[in-house]
């Protein structure tokens, strides 16, 4: 059997710095990566129009979609360029510099992720990293890689995206102080650990 190193992708703490002021004023979420299937942005869509229905227009909250469109991905794509909602309470915004991701990221009330699939997830590590609350599908990745952090909910069960929603937006922009577990995985989570860990290992 091959010897197996296990050593985390470091992340990026850029300064969180923008002239963009995200949500002006009015409490917002971000789901960020590119827009593919895999990312589910569909269930959170389907939040927002469930959100129009049931709550005050001035008590919607904004929704920040960031990152490129991908492929494969009509239903989306179509929703973003027809929707009544686009540059309403939901904002699509690509090509943004690291400094004013890491803006909207800190100024949001959750992180949203609710992909189907990952292979890391390093927005929700990055999340953590700021102390943001983070909304995740409950994937097996996530629970290794930031553990008990996140409100977990199933990928397609648009109800519960809702109410974790719901939740976190009559909370407020809340964070709480970080566990000695959460601490220890942003450690793990740093470019001077990873190669830490690549560097020490003997290979024969």
């Amino acid at each position: 059997m091959p010897k197996i190193c296990v050593a985390k992708l470091g992340i990026h703490n850029a300064d969180a710095q923008s002239d963009e002021n995200f949500g002006n004023g009015r409490p917002y979420f971000v789901v960020l990566g590119t827009i593919e299937p895999r990312k589910n942005h569909m269930v959170l869509f389907d939040v927002w129009q469930k959100f129009q229905e049931s709550i005050p227009a001035e008590q919607m909250p904004d929704l920040f979609v960031i990152g490129r469109r991908g492929w494969g991905n009509a239903d989306v794509f179509r929703f973003l360029d027809q929707s009544s909602q686009i540059e309403m309470n939901i904002f699509e915004k690509e090509g943004l510099p690291d400094h004013v991701v890491a803006a909207a990221v800190s100024g949001a009330h959750a992180l949203l992720f609710p992909s189907f699939a990952e292979g890391y997830g390093l927005p929700a590590i990055e999340a953590m990293a700021q102390n943001i609350p983070t909304i995740c599908s409950d994937l097996v990745v996530f629970r290794e890689c930031v553990g008990d952090y996140p409100t977990y909910v199933p990928a397609t069960d648009v109800d519960q995206w809702y109410a974790a929603i719901k939740s976190r937006l009559e909370i407020g922009k809340k964070q709480a102080k970080l566990t000695a577990i959460e601490l220890k995985l942003i450690d793990e989570s740093t470019w001077t650990a990873h190669f830490n860990t690549v560097f020490a290992v003997e290979f024969p």
